[in-house]
């Protein structure tokens, strides 16, 4: 990932790589009603998320967000929960992004993590890119997410995502 780049500079960074086929495939239904959110933490502590589930707790119960915390869900289904998906909350803790992100953006989802500008930097730097994954903090989560609700479309964050992987 770009982040270990800091710790061995000489390093030549694989970016992650996905099927964007794989992940286009399950049909997206339109978005109507709350921000439909995800998140799956892999590894809870890596991914912050003890950190964040007061704030997604607390926007489903005003009825911002609905919320789907996926855990023990087997790989070949990950397509149809991320197509269900508006937003994908990804880590808070490391400052970087990987595989879950690629899938969630491949899949057409808004990312929303915490990734550092030098991280950020070292993606632009190599790539030519923006990496399209909306940034936030534990701190800054609640109102992202209700910017992003109360947007009338995710479209165009949701189509940078999948530039980004599929270039």
């Amino acid at each position: 990932t770009p982040d270990l780049l800091t710790d061995l500079p000489t390093a030549t960074w694989c970016p992650v790589v996905v099927d964007p086929l794989r992940w286009t495939a399950a049909a997206r239904p339109p978005r109507s009603g709350p921000l439909r959110v995800a998140h799956a933490p892999s590894v809870g502590p890596v991914k912050g998320t003890g950190l964040i589930m007061p704030t997604l707790q607390r926007l489903a119960d005003e009825g911002v967000i609905t919320l789907e915390l996926v855990q023990g869900v087997a790989s070949s289904q990950m397509p149809t929960v991320f197509a269900n998906a508006d937003v994908v909350i990804d880590q808070f803790r490391v400052g970087s992004y990987g595989v879950a992100a690629c899938e969630a953006m491949a899949a057409g989802c808004v990312v929303v993590g915490h990734v550092t500008d030098r991280v950020r930097d070292a993606v632009a730097e190599h790539t030519g890119l923006v990496l399209p994954i909306v940034d936030a903090t534990p701190d800054t989560l609640d109102t992202t997410l209700r910017e992003l609700a109360a947007l009338p479309s995710l479209d165009e964050a949701s189509a940078a995502g999948l530039n980004f992987v599929t270039k």
